[in-house]
């Protein structure tokens, strides 16, 4: 067997596993930072709730404000009545209290349609609330999860880095070029199993299944330019007959 192939062979593991760390090391920041920018949303919902209950509240104050001075005014002209002299006064007086009346309805339907959305709007706030605090908490858990996940992948990266060196080491320099060239579009070693070139699935022909059979030389496909490495075929285990006497 030619003394690089099985080096490159376990070049090719693992830089497949190298290139599986760094993606997930990549792919963990972003994890986190999806689920805070939805926590964040919720944070701005809840507040932006929390405002309106807080505006709605304001306007029913307002409102409530606005009927008093507005029954005082009556209380005025109700005293004011009792001074008049004539149907045509009495008649005024009684037009401007039939008008501030109406402004009074006018405020308390405003304050009761306040507090019928405020009512939902409330409850929905003390569900957001109780949600927020279990989000909170998940989103913590989640965070140490994916910094432990980090920590132990950055620590396994570096072995398999090191490992990689002492590997290149043994491997001669032009066949780690052909390699490092050919693994632009991995993967850069092809098995022939079953006399089928793995890597383009183009059938061999027999000859060039038994050119390759010992793994010699390091051979290349002529569809693909893949290097090859011949895998022999799994033999079934034989079955066993039992002979009743």
């Amino acid at each position: 067997m030619h003394p690089d192939l099985p080096l490159l062979l376990e070049l090719q593991s693992l830089d497949v596993e190298i290139a599986r760390l760094n993606g997930e090391i990549a792919s963990l920041p972003k994890h986190i930072a999806e689920i805070e920018t939805r926590l964040k949303f919720h944070v701005e919902q809840l507040d932006s709730d929390r405002k309106t209950l807080a505006a709605h509240y304001k306007e029913r104050k307002d409102c409530e404000k606005e009927i008093v001075v507005i029954r005082e005014k009556i209380s005025k002209y109700r005293d004011q009545m009792t001074a008049v002299k004539t149907n045509e006064q009495y008649r005024a007086f009684q037009q401007e209290i039939e008008f501030a009346e109406g402004h009074i309805r006018q405020f308390e339907d405003k304050i009761l349609e306040k507090m019928v959305l405020d009512e939902g709007l409330e409850s929905a706030v003390k569900k957001a609330e109780a949600a927020l605090n279990a989000e909170k908490a998940e989103v913590e858990k989640e965070k140490k999860v994916v910094s432990e996940r980090t920590r132990q992948d950055e620590t396994e990266l570096a072995a398999k880095k090191k490992h990689r060196e002492e590997l290149v080491s043994k491997i001669s320099e032009r066949s780690y070029c052909e390699y490092t060239r050919l693994s632009r579009k991995p993967p850069a070693i092809a098995e022939i199993r079953n006399g089928t070139c793995q890597g383009c699935r183009v059938k061999l022909r027999p000859q060039v299944v038994n050119e390759v059979r010992s793994n010699s030389t390091i051979r290349y496909c002529e569809s693909c330019h893949r290097m090859w490495f011949y895998v022999a075929p799994e033999v079934a285990p034989a079955s066993i007959t039992i002979h009743h006497s």
